[in-house]
């Protein structure tokens, strides 16, 4: 299958921090037999990353979006789906209750912001069984589009858990 991968955060785009999560998994993709056509490092603009996720769409089998998937006011990814793919944002319940176990322990603006994680793109399926990393899988015009957060120890045990084996079987 080809794919693209698309890197998301203003940290990365300002150098601030190393963007070593498309290596890593393109290194993975390509020794499963999967070709990258195009790795995209992009700042947090809701309109820049849909943009770069539907021309990404339109070229390949499956695309792969790491980054902005966060409670901050910068991590505009799901948003950003929403509206360039025409969805509706629907309320995760695994990722609610989760929140809400956490919500209990906080107070004030961190249990308003962390609220903002369970709103996803309806359909959208969530690749962490205990709902405690952020990272979905959402189809779209039949192909995969895994959306996995820029945490590189994160990114790399979904990547490893979910996204490739889950590859393999839409070949």
């Amino acid at each position: 299958m080809i794919g693209e991968i698309i890197a998301i955060g203003d940290e990365l785009t300002s150098g601030r921090i190393t963007n070593t999560t498309s290596g890593h998994a393109a290194r993975q993709l390509f020794l499963l037999g999967h070709r990258i056509r195009a790795m995209h490092t992009i700042g947090d603009d809701a309109e820049l990353i849909g943009a770069t996720l539907k021309a990404a769409i339109a070229r390949c089998d499956f695309v792969l979006v790491t980054g902005g998937l966060g409670a901050t006011t910068d991590d505009l990814t799901n948003e950003a789906v929403i509206a360039a793919l025409n969805l509706k944002s629907a309320i995760h319940p695994c990722v609610q209750a989760n929140i809400e176990s956490r919500m209990a322990k906080t107070e004030g603006k961190a249990a308003v912001s962390l609220a903002k994680l369970a709103h996803l793109p309806e359909g959208a399926e969530v690749l962490d069984d205990d709902c405690r990393m952020a990272g979905y899988l959402l189809r779209f015009q039949g192909k995969p589009i895994y959306f996995l957060p820029g945490v590189p120890p994160q990114m790399e045990i979904l990547l490893r858990d979910k996204v490739l084996p889950g590859l393999q079987r839409f070949d």
